[in-house]
């Protein structure tokens, strides 16, 4: 069985709107963070999926905001690291049965 990273939601995180930005709260880490509405979008994707690999996350917010995968690709890369950085979101290893190819 051949392993690849995957991404969830800390349990307990809390995401709310703040005038034109949007508050998200980390439990792990104690602090909240001011993110912008991609961001915001990208968490409720991750809240709404038990685990994701990043390229799910890229395929499921360019349809959520309606942009090609090309363009949200490097957005979601670094909102994932950012996320994982500020306690929002954790790095865990998901099995990929062999045969399969990709993230």
């Amino acid at each position: 069985m051949i392993h690849s990273t995957g991404y969830v939601l800390v349990p307990g995180v809390v995401v709310e709107p703040l005038g034109d930005h949007w508050a998200a709260f980390s439990p792990s880490s104690g602090e909240s963070h001011l993110i912008n509405d991609t961001s915001a979008a990208l968490l409720e994707i991750l809240k709404s999926n038990p685990v994701m690999r990043a390229a799910q996350a890229c395929a499921a917010l360019a349809a959520d905001v309606g942009l090609p995968v090309a363009y949200v690709e490097p957005l979601v890369t670094e909102a994932l690291r950012t996320f994982v950085t500020a306690g929002l979101v954790r790095v865990v290893r998901v099995a990929q049965p062999q045969g399969t190819i990709g993230p």
